[in-house]
């Protein structure tokens, strides 16, 4: 098997595990079962890409290429506005401090691709997983990254109808869910 998709998923889970343990800061919790449930949704997915990527040999050529360089954009563009988003909560919040801060003000995110859509870093996700059917493209690539599309935008439905009632008047008119200019 190439090495290439193995390393595009170790990238991303390592960068993942990264904001986790040094730039998330959580509002709330969740519970256990959410979380588990999650991850085994990441183990299966991340097992079909690799078994998938293994059915025939990864064709280095152009969309090797293409597909590496959108897998970077995909990280790059989605560690930035998790960056912004820690960046807003520590202004945010009394004292500049986060954690287990009562009564956190929340703001209306803005700045880069925020300007545009609610949640941009999963719109760099998208971009990031199809880059990775890019460099292999094989059916089940291309069904788990719907699938993501399909879990992510509903996902971005929902945070953008919390962030109208919290927000009302204040929430930006035209900005979309998660894709820019469509959704």
């Amino acid at each position: 098997m190439s090495r290439i998709v193995p390393a595009m998923l170790i990238a991303h889970f390592l960068k993942r595990d990264l904001e986790v343990l040094f730039l998330h800061k959580y509002s709330g919790s969740a519970e256990a079962g959410v979380a588990v449930f999650i991850g085994c949704f990441y183990g299966v997915k991340s097992s079909v890409v690799l078994w998938s990527a293994n059915l025939s040999p990864v064709i280095y050529g152009p969309n090797v290429v293409m597909g590496l360089c959108l897998f970077v954009i995909g990280l790059l563009g989605n560690l930035y506005h998790h960056w912004l988003l820690m960046d807003l909560r520590a202004r945010a919040s009394p004292g500049g401090k986060i954690g287990m801060v009562k009564n956190r003000e929340y703001v209306v995110p803005s700045g880069a691709f925020f300007d545009l859509v609610t949640m941009p870093h999963y719109f760099f996700e998208l971009i990031g997983w199809f880059g990775m059917f890019v460099v292999a493209p094989r059916l089940n690539i291309l069904m788990v990254f719907t699938g993501m599309s399909s879990y992510l935008i509903g996902r971005s439905i929902s945070t953008t109808e919390w962030y109208k009632q919290r927000f009302g008047d204040q929430w930006p008119k035209d900005r979309k869910h998660i894709i820019p200019f469509v959704l």
